[in-house]
C-alpha cells in the first residue's frame, strides 16, 4: 500500500462520518496480517489490513512490519 493510498483511505472514512481521529495502533496478532485500528472520537472504529506502506521518508521495512513512523 502506498502511503498516499493509505491517506487517502482514511479520509474518505473522515469525510463520511467519522470527524476525528482518537487513536491509531498497529495491531499484530496473527503475523500473516498487520492491521491497523483506527479509533474515532464517535466511537466508530476502523480496520485495515495492510501488507507494507511506500512513500517519502517511509523506512524500508519487511513485509507486515509497519514502521512506528507512519502511524
Amino acid at each position: 500500500m502506498q502511503l498516499r493510498d493509505l491517506d487517502a483511505l482514511l479520509v474518505s472514512l473522515l469525510s463520511q462520518d467519522h470527524p476525528e481521529i482518537v487513536s491509531a495502533e498497529v495491531i499484530n496478532n496473527d503475523h500473516v496480517h498487520s492491521r491497523v485500528r483506527v479509533c474515532f472520537a464517535s466511537g466508530a472504529v476502523s480496520s485495515i489490513l495492510v501488507r507494507s506502506v511506500e512513500g517519502p521518508k517511509v523506512p524500508a521495512h519487511k513485509g507486515y512490519d509497519i514502521p512506528t513512523e507512519v502511524i
